[in-house]
């Protein structure tokens, strides 16, 4: 979904993506209490120093009902929700997308649910939507 930026006549704009898989955290994290405040959970205005953030948690885009099929890897094992598939694509030298069943569905019942697919070379889309999957390329992989 592209957001729309055209400004309301108050000039306002309401974005969806909401940093969608390129920010730490989810966007209620980044909520502050008045447009002036400049206190969330990441801030670093006031600070004097800090970290270099870590973007190897970043998920890139999640893709909903899309099911990344073949060229499947061992590895996936034991992620519990996209996001940890998403972490578990990234630390796999060869993992180049993935895909979390989400839920028991017709044609992956055999697969169970909460699965994580990790895909290498010679992945493929799937036909049309499949329910109960998500799917994700890693936007940096960590060297």
């Amino acid at each position: 979904m592209e957001d729309d930026y055209t400004r309301r006549p108050e000039g306002t704009v309401t974005t969806r993506a909401q940093g969608e898989g390129a920010i730490e955290g989810v966007a209620s994290d980044y909520q502050v209490d008045s447009p002036f405040s400049t206190q969330f959970r990441f801030s670093r205005f006031d600070a004097v120093t800090a970290a270099p953030r870590n973007a190897s948690g970043l998920a890139g885009r999640l893709l909903p009902h899309v099911n990344f099929q073949g060229a499947d890897l061992d590895g996936g094992e034991g992620a519990q929700s996209p996001y940890g598939c998403h972490l578990a694509c990234v630390k796999h030298p060869t993992c180049l997308a993935f895909t979390f069943i989400t839920a028991n569905v017709p044609r992956t019942d055999r697969h169970g649910h909460r699965r994580c697919w990790l895909k290498g070379a010679g992945y493929r889309k799937g036909e049309g939507v499949s329910m109960g999957t998500v799917s994700g390329i890693p936007i940096k992989k960590p060297r």
